[in-house]
């Protein structure tokens, strides 16, 4: 059944009920007696009563949506609250893992200068030691020709001392047999030619030169009385003549001994 407002006389309004198609037919038609007539003011209070029933229900929709919306606001909040601590701690931690690394790299910088300072005094001292082994090898290699020398040329002294004028034996000298052998001949022609000068003077028969223990016979040259302090490399000595090397060979031995101790 549907209802209907119509305008009525008089400022009235007609409220006029057509039953539905569907529905069983009526019994009559309603008569204008049957038809209910309401005035503005009565539908203004109709109007009135419908609102305030409908206003608490506005109300508390309204509550709820500014509910609703004031929970909304607060999540989106503590989500950007929680995202803006996530975003903090990692730029913190990305700020603590490179200051770590820093760090490290730093740490590594300073253990390459230690180990490259510790590696160059090792190297240092090595070539120290390497040198002053390579000395030590030469001068042990030059004592030994000196006092194979030394020996040829004693022995040699032994077996003429009878043609040798002890006077003229420290003039003997040489660096290698060879020269000792000439150095030996000149005194023998020297000695001869004194003893014949001497024997010749006196009218004496000759007589024979006495001979003197090879001992006696010391080298002598140009380095005799150095005594500043030498550095001298296995090279030095290696190419120092046999007569500068007897002149040195007490502080050179001396040294080597000190070394030796060290």
């Amino acid at each position: 059944m549907a209802t209907t407002v119509k305008p009525g006389e008089g400022g009235t309004f007609v409220i006029e009920t057509t039953p539905d198609a569907s529905a069983a037919p009526a019994a009559h038609e309603p008569t204008p007696t049957e038809r209910k007539l309401f005035t503005e003011d009565e539908l203004e209070a109709a109007r009135r009563q419908e609102k305030d029933k409908l206003y608490p229900k506005l109300t508390k929709l309204e509550e709820k949506l500014a509910q609703f919306e004031q929970e909304r606001q607060a999540a989106i909040d503590a989500a950007q609250a929680a995202a803006q601590r996530a975003e903090d701690e990692r730029k913190k931690r990305e700020e603590e893992e490179l200051g770590l690394r820093d760090l490290i790299v730093k740490k590594e910088d300073e253990l390459k200068a230690q180990f490259n300072t510790v590696q160059q005094e090792w190297e240092q001292k090595l070539t120290a030691l390497q040198q002053q082994n390579e000395a030590q090898q030469a001068l042990l290699e030059r004592e030994r020709q000196y006092q194979a020398l030394t020996a040829y040329k004693n022995r040699r002294i032994q077996e003429d001392q009878d043609e040798l004028m002890p006077e003229l034996l420290d003039f003997i000298t040489g660096n290698t047999e060879e020269e000792i052998e000439s150095s030996i001949s000149t005194i023998k022609e020297r000695t001869a030619a004194i003893v014949g000068g001497i024997q010749q003077s006196l009218g004496q028969q000759p007589q024979r030169v006495r001979g003197v223990s090879p001992t006696g016979a010391t080298p002598s040259g140009p380095l005799e009385n150095v005594t500043e302090q030498q550095t001298l490399t296995s090279a030095d000595i290696a190419n120092m003549s046999m007569e500068q090397y007897a002149q040195i060979r007490g502080r050179l031995m001396e040294a080597a001994s000190a070394t030796r101790r060290r």
